[in-house]
């Protein structure tokens, strides 16, 4: 319809199947409304790489900024890797997710991404890196620790793939560098250690082809117990859940990521081990009483009188 210059409309989209640089789709369809030279898109899906697509938005005619909110289920993360982008062949998984993105109006800027969203992938694989091996390969050749589990490193038979049950979080894209937040890979295996978790934050710059990220890698309970059986200092790396927390950051690049493990928080938390050990001896020695001693001799008023001004002194030691 137009009216004094300006047109308004309505219509519907369908089309049965087609390709988007060589991915097949099917069952595309839409409705959409134009005025005031907006495009406004509303009930757009589509079936493509195994999995569905839907969106809402606007399109703004004149200047060609959008906004748009799709919503992703199930996608083939390997088909769309490998299609879209030049990271073939690295990874694998389902992937699903809801997004708001836009871009920016206007001759200077236009083109640049901005999107921010959660999503979670499904029996996921990286293909060019294995986190756990790879911090557990520096775990094991500590100095004070490798003594203690020598046949626990001719054990470990590395892979180079990271496979997770799991990966869910929350991400923020601008100027092509995508920022990560409270990513969590849940139930990682290997050869020899399930169960493990991990958590990421930190910055994918895209352009660069560099990563900046940091995070934890939370080893299984009945992994943890076995490493800390045999290598007592280990205990010092124990959470309240009794799973051992090793501090990870991952650098270099998309197509070979580096994981490094903390060395420096693990020797500081096993020489603090070893350091209470000694001092709870000289303690006996002199006389110091235990944790517990004065609850099995009278309660709080026995502790405080056999409390000694060492006690002040340990426990600024042991910080």
């Amino acid at each position: 319809v137009k009216k004094n210059n300006d047109i308004k409309g309505t219509g519907n989209l369908g089309v049965a199947k087609g390709e988007i640089q060589t991915a097949a789709f099917e069952k595309m369809q839409a409705q959409f409304d134009y005025q005031n030279e907006i495009l406004g898109i509303q009930g757009f899906e589509v079936h493509i790489m195994e999995g569905d697509v839907s969106l809402s938005g606007t399109v703004g005619t004149r200047d060609m900024q959008w906004n748009v909110k799709p919503v992703v289920k199930n996608i083939n993360m390997a088909e769309a890797i490998d299609t879209f982008t030049q990271y073939a062949g690295m990874f694998k998984g389902t992937f699903s997710g809801s997004f708001t993105a836009s871009n920016s109006g206007g001759e200077k800027e236009k083109g640049d991404l901005n999107a921010s969203g959660s999503f979670q992938i499904g029996q996921g694989e990286i293909m060019n890196v294995n986190l756990v091996d790879t911090v557990m390969e520096s775990l094991l050749g500590i100095k004070g620790v490798s003594a203690f589990l020598k046949k626990e490193g001719t054990e470990l038979a590395k892979q180079k793939i990271t496979r997770f049950d799991s990966m869910d979080g929350d991400f923020s894209l601008a100027t092509n560098k995508i920022k990560l937040k409270k990513v969590a890979l849940h139930n990682i295996h290997t050869v020899e250690i399930t169960s493990s978790d991990a958590v990421i934050n930190g910055l994918i710059d895209y352009p660069a082809d560099t990563l900046d990220l940091k995070g934890k890698l939370i080893l299984s309970q009945e992994y943890s117990a076995r490493l800390a059986k045999k290598a007592a200092p280990l205990n010092a790396l124990l959470n309240p859940e009794n799973r051992m927390v090793l501090p990870i950051t991952i650098i270099g690049s998309l197509s070979k990521p580096a994981p490094i493990l903390d060395v420096s928080y693990v020797t500081s938390a096993t020489a603090k081990y070893y350091g209470k050990k000694e001092l709870e001896k000289l303690g006996e020695k002199i006389g110091f009483p235990k944790k517990d001693d004065g609850d099995q001799k009278g309660g709080d008023k026995d502790r405080k009188r056999k409390e000694l001004p060492f006690g002040d002194i340990l426990k600024d030691i042991l910080k």
